[in-house]
């Protein structure tokens, strides 16, 4: 899996009621667009509120999700329609989540819990590559544990967050935004994060929240220490 910031992939190891104001416990805004460093992430939803098109300002290209079963394929297509390389197949379980991510190399494998958050990641070929294992309270990833082949730890990220800001949206800055597959966001925003490697390096991530009137957010600033390295997010959304 990637490191957060080119997609927001992973953080330190980056949706349905009638009205956004409704229940604050229900998803009830999805991800329109988001922006970072000028350039604009869009994205269209099918009928289950999965992603169904993703395009990028600065590329007449796009992406297609196609789920057939168990099975979601991804092609790319220029801005003629034609397809581009060769799709994607990766398998997903019941709810629609990643269950199987197949690489050049090795395979991933995902599982969740009863809520549908990620619990495990493991990768793999004839033996595990490496493992991570995240744990969860009131809803929330509060650690995240990541193995090496041999079983030693290899980084251990715990994460706090703004219990007064419950997320409405599918916005998901723990695990991914490019596609929100790999299971159900933290109920409560995300407020900071610490990461420690078997090396003794440790990082510090802080994040900074401004809102709209139905207290999704609109933009976000992250900061990374050491470093003082400073990114800064901006979101749109539909509604419900």
């Amino acid at each position: 899996m990637h490191k957060y910031y080119s997609a927001l992939a992973l953080l330190l190891f980056v949706m349905f009621q009638s009205s956004c104001k409704k229940d604050k416990e229900a998803l009830t805004c999805r991800l329109s667009t988001w922006e970072v460093s000028g350039q604009t992430y869009y994205y269209t939803y099918n009928s289950q509120g999965f992603v169904e098109r993703m395009s990028v300002s600065n590329s007449s290209s796009y992406i297609v999700y196609t789920q057939s079963g168990n099975l979601l394929t991804s092609q790319a297509y220029d801005s003629t329609g034609t397809a581009i390389g060769t799709p994607a197949v990766r398998q997903v379980n019941a709810d629609g989540y990643y269950s199987m991510i197949p690489g050049s190399s090795d395979t991933t494998y995902l599982t969740y819990n009863a809520a549908g958050q990620l619990l495990t990641y493991v990768r793999r070929n004839d033996t595990i590559i490496s493992q991570s294992t995240f744990t969860y309270e009131n809803g929330d990833m509060v650690k995240a544990i990541s193995l090496k082949s041999d079983s030693s730890i290899s980084s251990i990220a715990t994460y706090d967050h703004y219990t007064d800001r419950v997320n409405n949206t599918n916005l998901n800055v723990s695990i991914d935004l490019l596609e929100p597959r790999y299971g159900k966001p933290n109920r409560h925003l995300l407020k900071s994060s610490t990461t420690s490697n078997s090396s003794g390096n440790i990082d510090f991530n802080t994040f900074y929240y401004e809102f709209d009137e139905n207290g999704n957010p609109v933009s976000l600033q992250l900061i990374r220490q050491p470093g003082n390295d400073i990114s800064n997010l901006k979101f749109t959304y539909g509604c419900e």
